[in-house]
């Protein structure tokens, strides 16, 4: 119905209950406010009309902004963005565990590693932070932290933290003090081919709906600035040394004005968050920094609550759920969200199968994972009918095994095989794969009694890998086979020392 804002709002503020809201004219109830929008005929008077109030245009703008944000950011997608994998962000949304800081011995180049044993050192030792309150400190004054890097690995669902903040401010729920929130991905950034922007050109490419508004407006407004993906950004930053830009319609390099955003120089009472994995974080000088934060993942809780809400039919949830559990590796995995999703995915389908076996290893769950996506493939872009599982994998031999050859499946077996019961012997021969994938296989050799790594392509960079990953574990190695190896006399020598260190 066509209400007036202000009556309808005053009516709501003075007789509804707490988060209950009703329409005035067939008193139809909602727990959740509709969306209150401008009247048609004051958007056309304020286009046709130059002189409209200022506090007018901002109040449209505002809201519109707000609108946009939330249409854009309440439905997720996961897996493919299709319309099948589409649902509500609220519907689905599980808690992330986020720590102040970040945690202690995690080697970048093996970022899975480790996750389980840090996450239940931390679990004790940590206050969690919720993702609206990033800018808030744990303790001291209520002043907002001006620069927020979060880290965490691929897939820890960096993005869907920044689209829960994003969304909680547009429904009203959460830093209603904060006026626009403007979304900067780094792989939309990469996309710009033009050298010379301003920052008001640059947000209203990315945010039509502010075209209207006057650029100074945004020296007087509380701004939220997030840049999502810096591992991805192939735009140059140079933050310490930039050319000065402080004028929203100064115009230069996209680089230039992030980096001034960052320094300061451009909107210096802006709020910024970047999210990043953790190996490309240190392109930001810490000095600019005021918090870092690290996304670990679901909690054992918060894995149960996943399940629950991603699948609608409990008693399959509460199965699942039972299966993982018994399971250890596949337990641990799905710490990172993305494994919950692809277990929920291949397990809600095996459950409607009566001869298929339910995966018990992480092999078996990728192989399942891959079944599934061969039959989508199959069905949409073949027309097929889903077929015996072997005829499938025969049928797709060339896509399984170059999947083999890859060297990521590396880092997963690794951290499996190190938070396993410790091995009287681990023989890395037995897994036939590159370069890359034994350097990646490495750190597994730190919970076996003896460690054959013969043949196994180990270089220097292997060694220091290795002395990195008995520095930050504690060891049971006793015994370490390096014959046919070109491991160098550095290598050597630090292998040696690590060893030696009875600490």
């Amino acid at each position: 119905h066509e209400l007036c804002r202000q009556c309808i709002s005053s009516f709501w503020h003075q007789s509804a209950p707490s988060e209950d809201f009703a329409c005035t004219q067939c008193r139809k109830r909602s727990r959740t406010g509709p969306v209150l929008h401008p009247h048609k005929d004051m958007e056309e008077s304020i286009q046709q009309d130059p002189q409209t109030p200022v506090d007018d245009v901002l109040h449209i703008v505002l809201h519109t902004h707000k609108t946009s944000m939330k249409n854009k950011y309440e439905s997720l997608f996961e897996g493919l963005k299709s319309q099948e994998n589409k649902t509500l962000l609220n519907r689905v949304y599980t808690q992330l565990y986020i720590i102040e800081g970040e945690s202690e011995g995690v080697n970048e180049e093996h970022e899975v590693l480790q996750m389980e044993k840090t996450l239940r050192k931390q679990l004790v030792q940590d206050t969690p932070i919720n993702c609206s309150d990033i800018f808030k400190p744990v303790q001291g004054p209520e002043v907002d932290l001006k620069i927020v890097l979060t880290k965490g690995i691929a897939s820890i669902r960096k993005s869907v933290s920044v689209q829960k903040l994003i969304l909680d401010w547009a429904e009203g729920k959460a830093n209603q003090d904060v006026d626009f929130m403007f979304v900067l991905p780094f792989q939309e950034l990469n996309l710009i081919k033009c050298d010379q922007y301003s920052l008001h050109r640059l947000l209203c490419d990315f945010h039509p709906e502010i075209k209207d508004l006057d650029p100074k407006i945004h020296d007087v407004s509380k701004v939220v600035f997030i840049f999502d993906g810096l591992d991805e950004s192939r735009t140059q930053l140079n933050v310490s040394q930039c050319t000065k830009v402080s004028d929203i319609s100064m115009t230069s390099s996209v680089g230039v004005l992030m980096s001034n955003l960052i320094k300061g120089e451009l909107l210096p009472s802006a709020l910024i968050w970047i999210t990043s994995r953790p190996a490309a974080a240190n392109q930001i000088p810490p000095q600019y920094i005021n918090r870092v934060t690290e996304i670990q993942g679901f909690t054992d809780p918060q894995k149960e609550e996943y399940f629950s809400k991603r699948i609608s039919d409990q008693d399959q949830a509460e199965k699942i759920i039972s299966h993982i559990k018994t399971a250890k590796s596949l337990h641990i995995m799905c710490h990172i969200p993305v494994f919950c999703w692809i277990s929920a995915t291949v397990l809600q389908e095996i459950l409607k199968q009566t001869h298929t076996e339910i995966p018990k290893t992480l092999a078996e769950m990728y192989i399942q994972s891959l079944h599934t996506q061969i039959n989508m493939k199959n069905e949409k872009y073949e027309g097929e009918k889903e077929r015996d599982q072997k005829k499938h994998l025969e049928s797709n031999r060339s896509m399984i095994l170059k999947l083999e050859r890859r060297s990521g499946q590396c880092s997963a077996l690794a951290y499996i095989l190190t938070s396993e019961e410790v091995l009287d012997e681990l023989d890395l021969k037995k897994y036939n794969t590159s370069e890359e994938g034994y350097r990646r296989l490495i750190p597994a050799a730190t919970n076996c009694g003896k460690a054959l790594l013969s043949y196994c392509l180990v270089t220097e960079e292997g060694c220091s890998s290795l002395a990195s990953a008995l520095r930050s574990n504690p060891s049971q190695l006793k015994e370490l086979d390096l014959t046919y190896n070109h491991p160098g006399e550095s290598g050597v020598k630090l292998l040696s020392a690590r060893l030696e260190d009875p600490h």
